[in-house]
């Protein structure tokens, strides 16, 4: 402690770094413990690099286990090594104490040293209901490592490597929570597609902002106003008793020309020779799947019907 400490202070981030020793062997989170803060306090994210071993025996056999010898020396100490129950004891006592703290950390997040553990962990949070969380792994020269994250807010983080080029670690993707974004592709000009798109939003209640710059509507809806007339009546009622309204969720969607190709986040470059439209939607905030799902098949739906009337032919279309 006296040399981060002394670290802090020679890089000028003392304001902005706060150091605490934790002294409760039983807690891997004591928030309401750190001093200088207040409690209560609530935090953007934590983050992990527990000891990967449960014993002495587990890291020799991990390192006998290697086809190349290492390219570094190995320089924790054994207590930064090892740890009774290995990695995944460790990460589900914070996933206990998440169950405890939820939204006063938005983020929990873990590195991982073995890929086994993460498939425990993913099983661990689908247990407890838990349907917002991320994996992902981290690859430098030979080594590979992993990381998950979870959260209890309604902020969908983007799908894992959702790009159509990047390649994708097979096993990694079938641990992955479902998909956030979702694709519709138009044999119709952008320029009708956007037209058609923001009179369904407006139709439908939902507020949404055209980016020109970007391409893309930037949208939140309130109130579910496009499932069956019964069952809006059977939430109105329900309202008016007191009852909750339908979650509230947030999205993007992006229009771009067919032939574009897609950069890491989604957005896309023009190629030559692409004609046609694709609409992108991708589920940015809220915590009820359904509901949104009824959102984007109402619009896939109504938006093919709406550029039919428009077009005076029938559109084409595919959906992933």
């Amino acid at each position: 402690l006296t040399y981060a400490r002394a670290n802090v202070a020679r890089n000028g981030l003392g304001d902005q770094i706060h150091l605490f020793l934790n002294k409760d062997p039983e807690k891997v989170l004591p928030l309401d413990e750190v001093e200088g803060l207040d409690a209560g306090a609530r935090y953007t994210f934590c983050m992990c690099n527990p000891p990967f071993y449960e014993s002495l025996e587990q890291l020799e056999e991990s390192a006998n286990n290697k086809e190349l010898p290492p390219s570094a020396v190995c320089t924790g100490t054994e207590n930064e090594m090892i740890t009774p129950g290995g990695e995944f004891q460790f990460i589900m006592r914070i996933v206990q104490e998440s169950m405890v703290l939820r939204e006063r950390v938005r983020w929990y997040t873990s590195t991982i040293g073995r890929r086994e553990t993460l498939d425990k962990l993913v099983t661990e949070l689908k247990t407890l209901k838990i349907d917002n969380y991320v994996v992902t792994d981290f690859c430098q020269g030979r080594t590979r490592r992993w990381g998950i994250g979870w959260s209890f807010g309604d902020h969908r983080p983007p799908s894992y490597k959702t790009t159509s080029s990047a390649p994708i670690y097979k096993k990694l993707k079938r641990l992955a929570p479902p998909t956030t974004v979702f694709r519709l592709r138009l044999s119709y000009p952008s320029t009708a597609v956007q037209r058609a798109l923001c009179a369904l939003f407006d139709a439908l209640g939902a507020r949404a902002e055209w980016d020109d710059g970007k391409a893309e509507f930037i949208g939140r809806v309130v109130r579910n106003t496009w499932s069956r007339a019964a069952r809006r009546k059977k939430l109105e009622q329900e309202e008016e008793k007191g009852g909750d309204r339908e979650a509230l969720f947030e999205f993007r969607c992006q229009i771009l020309e067919t032939g574009r190709k897609d950069d890491a986040d989604g957005i896309a470059e023009k190629e030559e020779g692409g004609e046609g439209t694709e609409v992108v939607m991708m589920w940015t905030v809220g915590k009820d799947r359904e509901v949104f799902m009824g959102f984007w098949s109402h619009i896939m739906k109504k938006l093919e019907e709406r550029l039919v009337v428009e077009g005076g032919e029938e559109a084409k279309s595919t959906r992933t």
